[in-house]
């Protein structure tokens, strides 16, 4: 995943998911602030809002900053 599909420049509606996806399988596997970042990275071009990354964001970055 980590190689020219997931930093593509495209804003296409496969980035978006794909960046999500990423984002989600970090946070499973307890990369948290990896997580955040991709969670970001995916709300900057999600114009259509089609996730829910910057409320994924917001709660990670909520749970880290308790921790």
């Amino acid at each position: 995943l980590e190689l020219a599909p997931l930093n593509s420049k495209s804003r296409a509606a496969w980035v978006v998911r794909l960046r999500y996806a990423y984002a989600d399988t970090l946070e499973a596997a307890g990369r948290h602030t990896d997580a955040l970042a991709w969670f970001h990275r995916t709300h900057a071009i999600d114009a259509e809002e089609i996730t829910d990354a910057a409320d994924r964001a917001d709660q990670l970055e909520r749970r880290l900053g308790d921790a």
